[in-house]
């Protein structure tokens, strides 16, 4: 791994160094250097949150929770992984409809449109993350009477909150060839006093190569102040106060560092690579250290320390180490003296760790979750799986406690959730929908989401039993298929497997890969039965522009276990197409 020596210790670089260097533009000197203000504590105007930590400082969660949730309303935005932002009484979020990207602002009380800003952003995203979609992903921001959106190729606008009017926008189509990483945009803007700050750039193409670059630009009107060149993040820019420095703390593709918040100044870096090259999480920091963490990298925590002199160099060491535990594209929270997070090892599992030792205090069950994001309220933590699993944790290091689940969505839900008092907001394929926890009413019956596969096999001769039991071998063999785990994956494969098209397991390995598939939502999954076979449908597997592809499967009952033992692509059948 880059960032580590053979025996895994880790590697300083310093700043300037090839690839990082650095463009002052114009210096700003910056109002309050502190996160911006809301409007109302109970607001998430950003990124994870008010301070953009996971925590909720005006949410709220009730003593007792309740059995069962209350769906205030549930409107169809479009696709992408753009978490909603809530502020006072309006939500707004970032999707995909069609070829184009909208920008939607809405009411929190009905989910009523209030306005929309709508532009065309073609994107076709590279095969191996193909199961995500074409985006957006980039979560906006929200800070004084402007809202701002950040698009899958780099499109970054400020909108008037009250009209949508475009009051400044940024592309960058003039300064590279393929102006985005090789994902796609997903590093959410951070506003620091009067600056808005973002990682431009490109990865991953063979002429052009990696090139890129934080930049500051002035949040009224645009203008860019400062400049540090590298390659382009993924990963959401952090400020904080440290060694008496305010300073933006991020990761780009191959590098872990800190800036001057107020002039771009280039104050240390690490080197930092995990595989494919897609530093993710967003920085949190634990008694003066940050905790690193990335793909088949593990945890660390970084000591990051002034210069002794003043002209000398910052020092960067590394207090622990565990391979034991590691970030993907999630995020920590911390709580206490103690980091809650979805874990990516043993397929999904979520862990509480010391961040004074690097200690692993608990973990979850394992094939827990494929991503799960987190907010602490108080001594609990409300957290959201792809799976549309909405939970309720304990914040306690003596035990995994779930305290309360409910299913929220029936797709997946790979957007960030978002709290404002009692209210959750989740947005899932196409959906963005209100619950309100504290609510004594629960949805009625009438008004869930339309009967699921379970339901619909009692009417096809299959029974309720048999039927969860063919949904949980479908679900987990394509869970391990997107864990790359394809090992575990052929387990749930009948001997006699063979595709309509007569390949065989070698052809179908090598034809997926260790990344095809990860979508499964269990409305989409039609069971019909002959006899002891059970005949799946609909399963949604990959999701392209404008293009979707399902499989369609044979299950069998051998041995007291489900096997699958005939698949096929399938893209006609899926949303009852022809």
């Amino acid at each position: 791994m880059g960032g580590a020596s053979e025996s895994g210790s880790l590697a300083a670089r310093w700043i300037p160094a090839p690839g990082i260097g650095r463009w002052v533009v114009a210096v700003l000197v910056l109002g309050a250097l502190s996160v911006p203000s809301v409007a109302q504590a109970s607001d998430w105007p950003q990124w994870r949150g008010p301070n953009r930590d996971g925590r909720a400082v005006g949410g709220a969660l009730p003593a007792e929770l309740p059995s069962a949730l209350h769906q205030l309303w549930k409107v169809r935005v479009g696709g992408g992984q753009s978490s909603p932002i809530v502020v006072g009484d309006r939500v707004f979020v970032h999707a995909r409809q069609g070829e184009e990207e909208v920008v939607l602002a809405l009411s929190a009380a009905t989910g009523e449109e209030l306005w929309r800003h709508s532009y065309v952003a073609s994107y076709a995203p590279r095969t191996a993350a193909i199961q995500y979609g074409p985006g957006p992903k980039s979560t906006m921001l929200a800070e004084g009477d402007s809202v701002y959106s950040f698009g899958i190729r780099e499109r970054l606008q400020a909108l008037d909150a009250d009209s949508g009017k475009v009051r400044w926008e940024k592309t960058f189509d003039h300064l590279y060839e393929e102006p985005y990483p090789v994902w796609g945009t997903a590093s959410s803007p951070l506003i620091e006093g009067d600056l808005l700050i973002v990682p431009i750039g490109t990865t991953g193409n063979e002429q052009q190569g990696d090139e890129g670059a934080l930049v500051a630009y002035d949040k009224t009107t645009g203008e860019e102040v400062w400049r540090v060149d590298g390659p382009p993040a993924y990963a959401s820019p952090v400020a904080f106060d440290h060694g008496g420095v305010r300073q933006i703390v991020t990761m780009d593709d191959v590098s872990f560092f800190g800036v001057g918040a107020t002039d771009g100044d280039p104050l240390w870096s690490l080197d930092f690579t995990t595989a494919f090259q897609q530093n993710t999480p967003t920085t949190v920091r634990y008694d003066g250290n940050f905790i690193l963490s990335g793909y088949q990298w593990g945890t660390a925590a970084i000591r990051v320390e002034p210069p002794a002199k003043a002209k000398g160099d910052w020092s960067v060491s590394e207090v622990w180490k565990t391979t034991d535990a590691e970030l993907y594209m999630d995020s920590a929270v911390l709580v206490g003296d103690h980091l809650y997070f979805r874990s990516n090892k043993r397929a999904g599992t979520f862990v509480c760790l010391n961040p004074a030792t690097g200690e692993i205090v608990w973990q979850g069950p394992g094939r827990w979750a494929a991503y799960a994001s987190v907010i602490a309220v108080g001594d609990r933590l409300l957290v959201l799986t792809d799976e549309a699993e909405l939970k309720v944790i304990a914040a306690d290091p003596s035990a995994y406690r779930e305290l309360a689940s409910w299913e929220v969505a029936d797709s997946t839900t790979w957007a960030h959730l978002a709290l404002s008092g009692s209210r959750v907001y989740v947005k899932d394929e196409e959906h963005l929908a209100a619950f309100d926890l504290a609510s004594t009413r629960v949805t009625e019956a009438g008004e869930q989401p339309a009967a699921t596969a379970s339901a619909k096999a009692d009417a096809a001769g299959g029974s309720r039993e048999d039927t969860e039991a063919v949904k949980v071998a479908v679900r987990a063999m394509l869970k391990a298929m997107a864990a790359g785990d394809m090992d575990l994956m052929w387990t749930y494969l009948g001997e006699d497997f063979r595709s309509y098209s007569g390949a065989d397991k070698d052809v179908f390995r090598d034809y997926l890969g260790s990344t095809a598939g990860s979508r499964t939502p269990s409305d989409e999954m039609v069971v019909e039965w002959d006899g002891a076979t059970a005949k799946v449908t609909g399963t949604r597997w990959i999701t392209s522009a404008g293009l979707d592809f399902g499989l369609e499967m044979l299950v069998n009952k051998r041995g007291g276990k489900w096997l699958v033992t005939w698949m096929d692509f399938d893209s006609r059948r899926i949303h009852g197409q022809e």
